[in-house]
């Protein structure tokens, strides 16, 4: 029996010759394929159809308070789903208002959707847009929701300017009177430095002039109670002192006037923007103070004639008066008791009306008025006339009483 033999060797693959290293393989990229939307449908635009009334950018007023309202308010937009479709862009959405010249129905349905859009709106949206376009508010049965929204869509047909004043023009007058009164104050303010800095330049030497003056005054006060002693009659003060206390009080009246101007500007500031509040309506022009009547002096009475005084000489050379004769004996007159005057009669004064007479009496003013002719200032006028009093330090509790009123409403 033969041997076992070992095992051969397996036969082995060939190893490849290693690459070179400065030869090395590139590697195949992938091809990606991106996604793109083809949009070939074309933008629309909006289409603006002329209708049978005015541009709201070619009505004044509408354009200005169209340029006050800022472009993010929710105002703008409903505006704009009343006047056309959809929601208008914030960019080109004034522009896309002021365009709009009336509505263009093609059937009554459209027409349908807008009314109920403007009935189910709140009233102070409502009474925005009358605002807005210049429409009344209205008051009783012209002041109710179905009224208001027939007047919006009437208008709406054809835009048309309500012939007011121009509100751009009654800014223009009302920045341009500030302007003056603020030049007015700068130039009061100027003086008083002015004024101030000289004072304070020559504080060294008014102290001294003041005590000289004082003195002065002192020994011709003392001057004339000798004379008058010597005399027996006083005299009258000199010109110049009179001079000097009638320029004082026209310095007086001066400041007082220009105080009263200032206070009456304030007033008709304050009661401007008051009415604004309440109606678009100018109030009517505060008719100009009449001038002051002239201070007129009380008539003196005539004194008696006397004899020109004769003057008398200086202390120091006056002579030494010789006496007197003795007057007759005469009885003295007996004396005559004086009728007591009537003691005036104490002129009656109304008590200041209650919070509850006050509001009562706004109720009634304005329950039947109409609200485009009524303003802060008519309404506190006829509650003075009522109550026979000023009410000026009762302005905000009347505001207060109109402001709750309408609310009311």
């Amino acid at each position: 029996m033969d041997a076992p033999t070992p095992d051969a060797p397996a036969a082995t693959a060939p190893t490849p010759a290693p690459a070179s290293p400065s030869v090395k393989p590139k590697r195949e990229r992938k091809k990606v394929e991106v996604f793109q939307v083809v949009d070939d449908a074309p933008k629309k635009s909006l289409d603006v159809k002329p209708g049978r009334g005015t541009k709201l950018c070619e009505i004044p007023n509408v354009a200005f308070k169209l340029s006050k309202i800022p472009r993010k308010e929710e105002l703008l937009k409903f505006v704009y789903r009343i006047l056309y479709k959809g929601v208008g862009k914030q960019q080109t959405i004034k522009r896309d208002i002021g365009e709009f010249s009336g509505w263009t129905f093609e059937n009554d349905g459209e027409r349908a959707v807008k009314e109920d859009l403007l009935s189910r709106a709140f009233k102070d949206t409502l009474h925005d847009l009358l605002d807005l376009f210049e429409l009344p508010r209205g008051s009783g049965a012209e002041g109710k929701k179905e009224a208001q929204v027939a007047r919006l869509m009437t208008w709406l047909d054809a835009p048309k300017a309500s012939g007011k004043k121009s509100l751009e023009e009654a800014e223009a007058k009302k920045r341009a009177a500030k302007e003056k009164k603020r030049e007015r104050t700068a130039k009061k303010t100027a003086a008083k430095a002015k004024k101030t800095a000289a004072a304070k330049s020559s504080a060294g030497g008014s102290a001294k002039q003041a005590a000289l003056i004082k003195k002065l005054k002192a020994e011709n006060a003392a001057l004339r109670a000798k004379i008058a002693k010597l005399t027996g009659k006083e005299e009258e003060p000199a010109e110049e002192e009179e001079e000097e206390e009638e320029e004082e009080e026209e310095e007086d009246e001066e400041d007082e006037e220009d105080e009263d101007e200032d206070e009456e500007d304030e007033e008709e500031e304050e009661e401007e923007d008051s009415d604004e509040e309440f109606t678009e309506k100018p109030a009517a022009k505060k008719p100009k103070p009449a001038p002051k009547p002239a201070k007129q002096q009380s008539p003196s009475p005539e004194p008696s004639p006397e004899p020109s005084p004769v003057k008398a000489p200086s202390p120091a050379k006056a002579p030494t008066p010789a006496p007197a004769p003795p007057a007759p004996k005469t009885e003295p007159p007996k004396p005559v008791e004086p009728t007591p005057a009537p003691a005036p009669a104490a002129e009656p004064t109304n008590p200041p009306p209650t919070a509850a007479e006050l509001g009562s009496a706004v109720r009634r003013l304005l329950v039947n008025a109409d609200m485009e002719q009524v303003s802060m200032k008519s309404v506190r006028k006829d509650l003075e006339t009522k109550f026979g009093m000023s009410l000026s330090d009762r302005k905000e509790e009347i505001k207060r009483l109109v402001t709750e009123f309408l609310e009311s409403r």
